[in-house]
């Protein structure tokens, strides 16, 4: 069986790993929130990942899809 995710995380069946889109200021702010919840930075290996990812990006009305994607940290749940 999976594992199931916590509350606010979506799983990618491809890989039953567990991931929550968030927004820091530096790569270094996104790492030290993924530590604080036992998480870490997302490692993109597959189109369909990546896809999966693009997909979970919030959106924004003051920034185009592109810049909005860059901007987006996405931690992924270490199980």
């Amino acid at each position: 069986a999976q594992p199931k995710c916590d509350f606010g995380w979506t799983q990618l069946a491809e890989t039953s790993q567990c991931y929550l889109p968030g927004q820091a200021a530096t790569h270094d702010d996104a790492l030290a929130a993924c530590r604080k919840m036992y998480a870490r930075l997302t490692s993109i290996h597959t189109k369909s990942e990546n896809d999966f990812i693009m997909a979970l990006a919030p959106p924004s009305p003051s920034s185009s899809s592109a810049i909005r994607r860059r901007r987006t940290e996405f931690g992924l749940e270490v199980r």
